[in-house]
């Protein structure tokens, strides 16, 4: 796996810069904690897999694609994630705008809700409505857990309400298997909205120019795509949150 992924960045490097040389080499040493002699002699192993056309040339020690040549890399290597590979070649010169974080779950939460879809038990959690104006203890019964939107939570069949619905995990202030009062779990078998897909169609706005539709988003030349979701996921997708731009694109239900 450690070469896959070694040769992976070797090949990623003659992708986007035509070249492996020192200031490459150095990089990634630095970056996956290994000596010169090993990038060398990956570096040579790398060489040894690609097609005898010349179009990848080695010599004093780099690597380097021909002019108007295409490499094909070879099959089984690990390439990492441009915006990986853009962090640690151009280091202060590549600039990450993120947005604000969500805090993380707390380990004792994500704990009982992982034991709850273990065991098949019912358990009680000491949640926070989204109003925020209360806080309740109430019986639920996960059956997945969901990293979706940039959140946390548990798709639980709800005792309380009877029905199944999502609770956002870093608003779960307790849990507890010890009541008496628990009831029998409840899986995900009658979950309509979770084993049922949607269409979920992304949409250009009117006047918004076609090609930068299809050059940002993928769009067709209708400018538009359509994509399945599960239908309990699908209003997490809906595109109606103010992102501090005005977006070209809209998604909505089918």
């Amino acid at each position: 796996m450690d070469r896959a992924r070694r040769l992976g960045w070797i090949g990623s490097c003659l992708k986007l810069t035509g070249k492996f040389g020192p200031a490459e080499k150095k990089a990634l040493m630095s970056k996956l904690n290994v000596s010169d002699a090993t990038i060398s002699r990956d570096q040579a192993t790398f060489f040894g897999m690609l097609p005898d056309d010349g179009s990848v040339r080695l010599e004093g020690g780099k690597l380097e694609v021909g002019e108007h040549a295409f490499v094909s890399l070879p099959e089984g290597i690990l390439e990492p994630s441009l915006d990986e590979w853009l962090r640690v070649m151009l280091g202060s010169k590549y600039i990450e705008m993120t947005a604000p974080e969500r805090v993380q779950p707390s380990r004792d939460t994500i704990g009982a809700m992982f034991r709850s879809i273990e065991s098949k038990r019912a358990v009680f959690i000491h949640y926070v409505s989204r109003s925020g104006s209360e806080s309740t203890w109430r019986p639920v019964s996960p059956h997945a857990l969901v990293d979706v939107a940039g959140r946390y939570h548990a798709r639980c069949f709800d005792h309380l309400r009877g029905r199944y619905g999502d609770f956002v995990l870093t608003r779960i202030l307790g849990t507890t298997f010890d009541r008496n009062d628990a009831p029998s779990y409840v899986d995900a078998r009658f979950d309509k909205d979770w084993s049922h897909t949607v269409d979920v169609k992304v949409m250009l706005k009117e006047d918004e120019p076609h090609l930068v539709g299809r050059l940002d988003y993928g769009l067709d030349e209708t400018g538009s795509r359509i994509f399945r979701v599960r239908k309990a996921l699908m209003p997490y997708l809906i595109d109606q949150r103010h992102q501090g731009f005005d977006s070209p694109v809209t998604i909505e239900e089918m």
